[in-house]
């Protein structure tokens, strides 16, 4: 089966709040006040794969980690030859 992939950075990229600060004691109760500040959160980009009606949509950094890894592997093939 033979799956097209579209490289497509508006679908395939999201952003997350992902908390990084964290407080040194570990009570319940700071935790609590610390996860309600947003001084503590980041946003970070997502880069994800979208299978869709048989057709692949990835972002352009995800492709290109991809690519590198399929190349790698096809390399180590024709050295053992």
């Amino acid at each position: 089966m033979n799956i097209k992939v579209y490289v497509s950075d508006i679908m395939c990229i999201s952003k997350e709040l992902v908390q990084f600060r964290f407080p040194k004691r570990k009570s319940k109760r700071i935790r609590k006040k610390w996860t309600k500040n947003s001084a503590n959160y980041r946003l970070i980009e997502k880069h994800r794969a979208v299978l869709y009606e048989g057709k692949m949509y990835m972002s352009e950094k995800l492709f290109s980690q991809y690519k590198n890894v399929i190349d790698k592997q096809q390399n180590v093939g024709k050295n053992e030859h």
